[in-house]
């Protein structure tokens, strides 16, 4: 609800609603019979709040951002509209105010290299969360593509939609490679990333597995979206898929089907375990273990921070059902 309070010609309370009491910390009764300056600091009273109050006893109404103080003596910005209250004759005999407390603004980002290194932190998180979120849009309307027919209407649209897409991660990459890369990685910033046709690649058969569990597939990815797209590329190129929504899990799963598992697909930016963590884990127990990583930070500052951990490859979000299926491909006839 509104903060409420009225007050006679000479500034006295004579009401407050319970939130404006809430809002200053008091209760009603202890703001009520008190001058308007009880709600405001001496410096906001003479700078902001006694201006005004003369130009709405004046018979006009106004809407500000001012200071006000609590019983505390805490203060706080508020949203504050201040209107007149006409007696019989049409005279000025009071006010009625309504407050809403404004939040206080973000801390500015620090100069120097600390403030450069939190905003390219931040520029990081935000490009990755985008790439997880177009591996979804990328690879759905690929996959609708393979369902409709040459003539289906729906095909242009479609085409459109992966075109966009593909123009959406582009710009993703240009401001990645603008910023520091992420904080393992120590190459330096890498090249707007190279332009790929929007146009979808014809499907490719589903292969035999070339070696014993080859056919399956660990996907790990904290993203349902991610998870879900993946799983579905496979499953219609003939692999049998198991999931896992974070490292630790997979690192479980893995050991107790490690037989049935040809190559596990592992997202390397997650909440609790990361990718190198659990890459490190599988490794403990599985040496030859064919991992492929994919994240949406780019490959050149990512893959330096890997250079002694034997990927067997890489693959960036977001990205196409051919892509996908091709990296598996050459990772499991290796």
């Amino acid at each position: 609800a509104d903060a409420v309070a009225i007050a006679d010609r000479h500034g006295t309370v004579t009401f407050v609603n319970r939130a404006w009491a809430d809002l200053h910390r008091m209760t009603p009764a202890e703001a009520r019979g008190h001058h308007l300056s009880l709600f405001h600091t001496p410096d906001q009273m003479a700078r902001e709040v006694q201006p005004l109050l003369d130009e709405v006893l004046a018979g006009s109404g106004r809407s500000r951002h001012l200071g006000h103080r609590r019983k505390d003596g805490s203060t706080f910005v508020a949203e504050t509209s201040l209107s007149p209250l006409l007696d019989a004759a049409g005279h000025p005999a009071g006010l009625l105010a309504i407050a809403r407390e404004v939040p206080p603004p973000a801390p500015p980002i620090a100069a120097g290299a600390a403030g450069e290194d939190e905003l390219a932190a931040v520029v990081q998180g935000i490009a990755h969360d985008f790439n997880n979120l177009l591996t979804a849009v990328l690879g759905n309307a690929s996959l609708a593509l393979l369902d409709l027919s040459e003539g289906s209407p729906a095909r242009a649209r479609l085409v459109e939609i992966e075109r966009v897409a593909q123009l959406a991660h582009e710009l993703a990459s240009r401001l990645q490679a603008r910023v520091h890369g992420p904080r393992e990685a120590t190459a330096p910033a890498a090249a707007p990333a190279p332009e790929r046709s929007p146009a979808i690649a014809p499907e490719l058969p589903a292969v035999a597995p070339a070696r014993p569990g080859g056919g399956m597939i660990l996907v790990v990815d904290n993203e349902k979206i991610v998870r879900d797209v993946a799983t579905s590329i496979l499953k219609s190129h003939g692999y049998s898929v198991l999931t896992a929504d974070d490292g630790a899990p997979a690192v479980a799963l893995y050991r107790q089907r490690r037989e049935e598992v040809g190559a596990v697909l592992l997202d390397l930016t997650m909440p609790h375990m990361d990718g190198r963590e659990a890459l490190r884990e599988i490794r403990r127990f599985d040496p030859q273990a064919q991992v492929i990583l994919m994240t949406g930070h780019l490959e050149q500052d990512v893959l330096s921070g890997f250079a002694d951990a034997g990927l067997a490859a890489f693959i960036q979000k977001p990205f196409r059902p051919d892509e996908l299926i091709g990296t598996v491909r050459r990772v499991l006839a290796d």
